[in-house]
């Protein structure tokens, strides 16, 4: 079973963050890697982000809607 709830503190963006570097950088290689590991883009003020966690609060998706963007 999986829990899927709207990202909204700072633990949860960091994790948020990290688990889309993991993907985008290391799994499908699509940007560069960066010290920070996480992957922030210009769309990201401008959206709400959702995560699926697994039992142990792993995150294992993520996805965003991107809402009023003058980009």
């Amino acid at each position: 079973m999986f829990i899927v709830k709207v990202i909204k503190t700072n633990d949860e963006f960091k994790k948020y963050y990290h688990f889309r570097y993991k993907i985008i950088c290391k799994e499908l290689k699509l940007i560069q890697p960066n010290t920070e590991k996480i992957d922030i883009d210009e769309y990201d003020k401008y959206s709400i982000h959702f995560a699926a966690f697994d039992k142990k609060g792993n995150i294992v998706a993520t996805t965003r809607m991107i809402y009023n963007s003058p980009i």
